[in-house]
């Protein structure tokens, strides 16, 4: 029967990505000779091609998105949306082929079969694609073959001109007529057949020229059961010796008038080129899945050049690829016959050849006669004909011919949908080229940036975790870390579920998340981590791909646990501080709800402390024309981020009240006091401004006056000359001169605060610059001075504060030294140096163990402290320290062996002032791993004279068994020669195991050096020492591509050997099948604390490298139980019975013991029945070992 769209619609397309398929659909339109179409549920038209909008006159938007009713009558389509819901309905193929006629645009009707099948999403109907084919030349043989049924001499005329395979019967379904194409078709003479039943002949000679012969005599004799439909489908007839093999179209429908009536006529077309153009885009199909598979354009281009000739068999052609440096297309890919025909290929530079026009242009180029073609690199080419198509910016395909119009326009539909997915395909590695560049990019970041980070894939997996993540969340095993191993709470304690987690909130809003402070509890009892509470400032970031969809989140981790815990510490200290301060103070929030109330306010406000806290403004005060005035200041203030001063007479309390407000980004503190009696005494004040004078004479202050609006200076001591170097006279002449002695980076600020007098509080610390050029710090303030609530003047105060600044910094220097000391101190010793190699702070149990007072080393210079060889040692590493560069080494002393670390210390200013050394003492440790070390070559040596001195007794026991077997044989009953045949079976397992146990002590004493070698080879050479075994099992074993690594290669080609001789005798009852793969991965990292020190390596052992390759043996045998698959690698365990399976049970011990050798691990996954797979790591080789 028939193939339809519907049940081969995702064949073509379904290994391509959405870019390739797009443009393999474009080009297949575009090339299609018939119309294609799309519409919607509703009948609306979504696309057609250009066939369409030739064939009914229409333009483009004339038809997409106007309903189907232009073009069709609405019984045709009724009949149509009837049968297809006819199909979904009952649950089977609602696709169908209708005759239509299709009015244009002029009017005329066009007859035309449609081929409709339905669009399903998640079973729901969305609408139709299909194809219609203008089938006015077949209508109208048709008709002519009707209308001429009454006359037998005109349809045999009409009949046999045509191209068409015809049978007319009558209504007893005997042949009344058949053409000689009929005949050509089936292998029989046309008169012989006239008059038989059809079904005779059907049954005696067509069902065995077609294949599935039973299932077309089946249909077409249906039709003859009941005859009152019409028929329709493909069959295949097949080749013999008196025809050729061929696609037919049957096309059968009732006879209803005329001379045959109630009989039926027959049409067979030959469609063999359709089907074979659609085998061949199948197969190339399949070919572009292979194309995916490769990794370079030339790789590419290599299988396309092979594909043209196999599956196309256009055996002349080659592929250029564009190269960007020399500016001009080189031959990347060639047939042997296009060799064999041109010689070498030429490279094609700028304006050269129809290849360089057709890249230049885009646009493809058909030539039916090269030699004719204007711009035609050799006029003398022996090529005839030639297709040469554009790959993008990539490069152009060309396709030739010796003969002269050779190609015609299937080869060019197929030839355009090569190039098309020559170009995805490059382009598709040049995407993932970009890709790995910024999937490098990210690791590189990652590795270097100085707090944890993390990335997170859609599914919340961690796929990169950087070491100082891995110190922070105190992690054991990155490669199995999860982000829910770690419990995470907010600062009131609550736990954050793994939903509200930042990265998955990322990933939920699209959003970044800065700076989340949680806390967080490593594991207690394991290496990394120590059971304390940790906070974390936690930032996630969203990064979408091209289509803007989120696929992953990037977090970064900071530990402020120190941060946290001197702001506790800061808020205790704060409550003791508002405990005593001497004003009123208390603070509010957003709410207006109390937070903080000392005594002196809780007395002014008339409330106990404890029935405030908690409470809002409105709850402990009634609702007034007062409350609101003072929210609406604090209102002021919040908004404005600016202090504001307060003063009225509260009605609610009962006497005057001055305050300053200061705004915070959570509510406003307040600091206030009760100032009727300072109401009361301001006349007084007034009276006593004289005596002001002469106080403010005699201060260190400067203290000066000025009018409310600052625009005249009333007073200024003289104070003010000494500390800016300039008379007073000035200032009284202008206010604002005082701002040209300013330091031009403080003047801008100092301006703007002044001229905020009277409203604001002025309160400024800045630098003066006097005219001796002298640099003095001055912290001013100036307030307001009210009268009855009216502002009369601002007085100020100034301090030179320069010594107290210094003193402050040499205290914040003195605080960070301390502060650095602490922080990095480790067990043994911590000390600081200046830059004249003295130290200055020094302790550390090293001291107390060594017997050395620290305090006597306080001064000394290092030269004084130590010996010469060591200080000319030390002396360069210390001073390292101050160009900003760190220093770890070991170094001996006082028979004790110290690692050592020097780092440069900073202070406020970023500027190096000393030199910071942390040493730890290892003597313990070296002389452990010493002793491991020892320990493990007496072993070795034991075990290789075991092993060696074992096998001499074996052999004289086995060479007397023999003996005493063949000597005599005749004497000895059948127990006696079975007994003999045990002991020497036994002896030769014995045998087998003492040589295995040699082998297994030899690992690391008589292995070759560990080199760059090349795993293809150490497999090839493994899978030839088991040729036989592998014939004999009739083994199947794929190996994908393996990389160099560094190694022994007999030690490797052992692994090898018996990991796949395990996988052939644990196969099962089936041949084996094996895979052996290899994947690249960076290296485990030692402890994310750098407590752990590197364990001791016997000579010959790898040492620790960055990346590794993951090579794996992978078999579909009978599995292992994984209760089993740690014991399986111990010396002489076996899971079997040697009568179920030989060895003696060293193999996978020896191999573990090879792969350790190689600093590399080894382990297996398996299921009982699934088949196992064992992996192993290798050291990669870098650069630097090619």
């Amino acid at each position: 029967m028939s193939d339809r769209a519907g049940e081969r619609g995702g064949d073509f397309w379904d290994d391509a990505d959405e870019t390739t398929a797009l443009q393999r659909y474009r080009t297949l339109v575009n090339t299609i000779d018939d119309g294609l179409y799309q519409l919607d549920a509703d009948g609306t038209v979504v696309a057609v091609n250009d066939v369409i909008v030739d064939r009914t006159g229409y333009a483009r938007d004339e038809l997409i998105g106007h309903h189907v009713s232009r073009i069709l009558d609405a019984n045709d389509i009724e009949r149509i949306e009837r049968e297809i819901q006819e199909g979904l309905s009952a649950d089977r193929d609602a696709a169908g082929v209708f005759e239509v006629a299709i009015e244009t645009a002029d009017g005329d009707r066009v007859p035309t079969e449609l081929r409709v099948n339905p669009l399903l999403e998640d079973g729901e109907f969305r609408g139709t694609v299909g194809v219609a084919r203008d089938v006015s030349d077949l209508e109208r043989s048709r008709e002519r073959a009707e209308t001429a049924m009454e006359s037998y001499e005109t349809i045999t005329t009409v009949l046999d001109e045509a191209d068409v395979g015809v049978f007319i019967l009558d209504d007893s379904f005997d042949v009344a007529w058949a053409d000689e194409t009929a005949g050509e078709y089936f292998g029989f003479d046309r008169d012989a057949v006239i008059g038989r039943d059809k079904r005779e002949l059907i049954d005696e000679t067509i069902r065995h020229r077609v294949a599935d012969g039973d299932a077309f005599a089946d249909t077409v004799l249906a039709t003859y059961e009941d005859n009152s439909y019409d028929e329709r489908f493909d069959c295949h007839v097949t080749a013999d010796s008196d025809g050729e093999e061929r696609w037919l179209e049957h096309r059968s429908r009732p006879i209803e008038s005329g001379r045959y009536a109630g009989g039926r006529i027959e049409l067979y077309y030959d469609v063999t080129d359709r089907h074979r153009r659609a085998t061949q885009l199948r197969r190339l199909n399949e070919a572009v899945s292979e194309w995916l598979e490769e990794s370079s354009r030339e790789a590419v281009a290599e299988r396309a050049s092979d594909h043209l000739r196999d599956i196309l068999g256009m055996t002349l052609n080659g592929i250029y690829i564009y190269d960007d440096e020399a500016t001009a297309l080189r031959p990347a890919s060639w047939t042997e016959a296009t060799e064999r025909l041109l010689g070498d290929l030429p490279t094609f530079e700028p304006n050269e050849g129809i290849a360089w026009r057709v890249f230049e242009s885009g646009e493809p180029a058909f030539h039916a006669d090269v030699s004719a073609a204007p711009d035609a690199y050799d006029p003398d080419t022996p090529i005839g004909s030639e297709m040469v198509l554009p790959i993008g910016d990539h490069g152009v395909a060309f396709i030739s011919s010796a003969e002269r119009g050779a190609f015609d326009e299937g080869d060019r539909m197929l030839a355009r949908i090569v190039a098309s997915s020559l170009e995805a395909t490059f382009d598709r590695l040049r995407h993932e080229r970009c890709l790995e560049r910024e999937r490098d990019l990210t690791d590189r970041i990652l590795d270097t940036i100085p707090v944890g980070g993390l990335v997170l894939d859609a599914d919340g997996e961690i796929t990169r975790i950087n070491d100082r993540a891995v110190e922070l969340l105190g992690v054991e095993k990155p490669e199995t870390f999860s982000r829910e191993d770690r419990l995470l709470y907010d600062e009131n304690g609550r736990r954050l579920s793994a939903e509200e987690y930042p990265s998955s909130r990322a990933f939920a809003t699209g959003e970044p998340i800065y700076d989340r402070v949680l806390r967080v509890e490593r594991p207690e009892g394991d290496e990394d981590g120590d059971g304390e509470r940790h906070w974390l400032s936690v930032s996630a970031a969203p990064i979408a791909d091209d289509d803007g969809t989120i696929d992953r989140v990037v977090t970064a981790a900071e530990d402020v646990t120190d941060l946290k815990e001197r702001e506790r510490a800061l808020e205790s200290e704060l409550r003791e501080v508002f405990g005593r301060v001497s004003d009123a103070f208390y603070a509010v929030d957003e709410e207006y709800r109390f937070t903080h109330v000392n005594e002196r306010a809780a007395a002014l406000l008339g409330v106990p402390e404890d029935e405030l806290l908690g409470r809002r403004l409105g709850e402990v005060y009634p609702e007034s024309a007062e409350l609101e005035r003072v929210r609406d200041r604090f209102d002021e203030a919040m908004e404005t981020q600016e202090s504001t001063g307060l003063e009225h007479y509260s009605d609610l309390l009962g006497f005057w009240i001055e305050a300053t407000v200061y705004p915070s980004e959570s509510g406003v503190s307040v600091y206030f006091r009760d100032v009727t009696g300072r109401k009361e005494r301001e006349q007084e004040l007034r009276e006593s401004e004289a005596k002001f004078r002469t106080l403010a004479e005699n201060l260190d202050e400067i203290v000066w006056m000025s009018t409310p609006d600052t625009e005249e200076v009333l007073y200024i001591n003289p104070v003010y000359e000494d500390v800016w170097g300039r008379s007073c006279e000035s200032l009284y002449d202008d206010p604002y001169s005082f701002l040209e002695a300013v330091h031009p980076d403080d003047r801008a600020r100092v301006r703007e605060a002044y001229a905020a007098l009277p409203e604001t509080v002025y309160d400024e610390e800045f630098r003066v610059v006097r005219p001796d050029g002298a640099v003095r710090w001055v912290h001013a303030q100036a307030v307001p001075v009210r009268n009855d609530g009216e502002i009369v003047r601002v007085v100020g105060i100034a301090t030179d504060v320069t010594e107290r600044r210094a003193y402050r910094r040499k205290l914040e220097t003195s605080e960070r030294r301390h502060r650095t000391l602490v922080e990095n101190f480790p067990d043994g010793a911590v000390a600081l140096y200046d830059d004249d190699l003295e130290y200055t702070a020094i302790g550390g149990q090293y001291f107390d163990e060594a017997g050395i007072d620290p305090d006597e080393r306080l001064g000394n210079n290092v030269a004084d402290v130590y010996p010469d060889h060591l200080v000319a040692e030390l002396e360069p590493k210390f001073r390292a320290a101050f160009d900003g560069e760190e220093r770890e080494f070991e170094v001996e002393l006082n028979d004790r062996y110290l690692r050592v670390h020097v780092v440069p210390v900073e202070n406020a200013a970023g500027e190096i002032y000393a030199g910071m050394i942390v040493a730890q003492d290892i003597t313990e440790r070296r002389a452990y791993r010493r002793k491991l070390e020892e320990s493990n070559e007496r072993l070795q040596q034991f075990a290789y004279a075991v092993s060696h001195d074992l096998q001499e007794p074996l052999r004289m026991i086995t060479s007397y068994l023999q003996l005493l077997e063949s000597r005599y044989e005749d004497e000895l009953d059948e127990d006696a020669a079975e007994f003999i045949d045990f002991a020497v079976d036994g002896a030769d397992r014995m045998k087998a195991m003492i040589e295995g146990l040699l082998e297994y002590s030899r690992v690391t004493t008589r292995g070759d050096p560990l080199d760059p070698v090349d795993l293809e080879r150490v497999v090839d050479e493994a899978l030839a020492d088991l040729q036989f075994r592998i014939e004999d099992e009739n083994a199947e074993i794929e190996t994908g591509p393996l990389p160099r690594v560094e190694g022994d290669i007999d030690q490797l080609r052992q692994v090898f050997q018996n990991l796949l001789d395990n996988a052939i005798e644990y196969s099962g009852d089936e041949p084996p099948r094996i895979e052996i793969t290899a994947e690249r991965r960076e290296a485990g990292h030692a402890a994310a604390d750098g407590s752990a020190e590197p364990q001791p390596r016997a000579d010959g052992i790898a040492a620790e490298r960055d990346d590794e390759w993951v090579i794996s043996v992978t078999d579909e045998g009978i599995g292992i139980d994984p209760e089993d698959t740690d014991r399986i690698f111990e010396v002489f365990e076996r899971l079997h019975t040697r009568e179920e399976h030989e060895g003696t049970g060293i193999g996978l011990a020896l191999c573990q013991r090879i792969v350790e050798r190689h600093g590399g691990e080894i382990w297996v996954d398996a299921e009982p029945g699934e088949g196992a797979t064992f992996s192993f790591t290798l050291p990669a080789v870098d650069e630097t070992d090619e």
